[in-house]
């Protein structure tokens, strides 16, 4: 059972380094160039999702639910400064792949899990020495989650559909290229319910983390 929190220790590790590191640049930034970013903008986002913890472990660890790569969509509003800070709330729709197994107990079962994500971003976009050259941006956020779990009993067309909240953390790096922007993000997301015992016996923490590689496209408007 994948219950270890090194990766998301070494991750959270590196982001604080990050931060530090930014909060020094920050004390000296200049204003935002001309031919760069508005003050702000409406950004649409797509995504390919990655599972990690209990997520994507084997259905036979105690807590493995076995989700596969999955897809993400979504938009978010962005507010920035001259000081390369910008606030940034979002909504995302997360699906990941299902997972078919047949139990000796339950039958054939279609296996499947999504998320509704309320996000708020804080990002920091680094200096370019030309107008015109990529942007390297930093992201660390914070999110309500609506988990989702699904099973579909396929021998007797009956179904189990059970939803928990949750509270995530994120934290990536991007590039911004003109009105397009590429992110790499992982995020955190632990969920603590012991409504799921049916299925998974005993348990009542389960760490559903994923990695998120998005595309991003800033609408004309508001660019």
């Amino acid at each position: 059972m994948m219950k270890s929190l090194s990766r998301p220790a070494v991750a959270a590790g590196l982001a604080t380094l990050c931060l530090v590191f930014v909060l020094a640049e920050a004390a000296d930034a200049r204003p935002v160039r001309r031919g760069g970013l508005s003050q702000s903008e409406v950004i649409l986002e797509g995504a390919a999702v990655q599972p990690f913890g209990d997520l994507g472990a084997d259905w036979t660890e105690p807590a493995g639910f076995a989700a596969g790569m999955g897809w993400d969509v979504g938009f978010r509003f962005r507010q920035r400064w001259r000081t390369g800070w910008a606030v940034s709330p979002s909504f995302h729709y997360v699906e990941f792949g299902n997972h078919l197994t047949d139990d000796a107990v339950e039958g054939l079962m279609d296996v499947g899990a999504k998320m509704y994500r309320y996000g708020v971003d804080v990002q920091y976009f680094f200096r370019t020495r030309y107008n015109d050259a990529p942007q390297f941006f930093l992201t660390f956020g914070a999110a309500l989650v609506r988990n989702k779990l699904r099973i579909d009993f396929l021998d007797t067309d009956e179904y189990y559909d059970e939803g928990r909240n949750s509270v995530a953390g994120a934290a990536g790096l991007g590039v911004r290229m003109g009105i397009f922007e590429i992110t790499g993000e992982y995020n955190l997301n632990r969920i603590r319910t012991s409504e799921l015992t049916n299925f998974f016996q005993g348990v009542d923490d389960y760490d559903w983390h994923y990695a998120v590689l998005r595309v991003g496209i800033a609408l004309p408007n508001s660019y």
